[in-house]
């Protein structure tokens, strides 16, 4: 949703949670991608994209868990 440039409070009335929530949501997966704009976020997949088994999404190496696999 990030990727399609989703507001916070858009992503929150379509997954049905609290605007905070959101927020804490984006908060955290940027802090994963080790980026701080949501732009960035959209770089970074189409890097990982273009060269999955060259381009890691998270350059420290931590797992995503879900967000891995949506």
């Amino acid at each position: 949703m990030i990727a399609t440039g989703f507001s916070d409070k858009e992503i929150a009335r379509r997954l049905n949670i609290s605007l905070a929530t959101a927020k804490l949501h984006v908060h955290n997966l940027l802090g994963k991608l080790n980026v701080q704009r949501r732009g960035q976020v959209v770089v970074r997949l189409h890097e990982h994209a273009q060269h999955p088994g060259r381009v890691r999404l998270d350059p420290t190496g931590s797992s995503f868990g879900s967000i891995a696999n949506p």
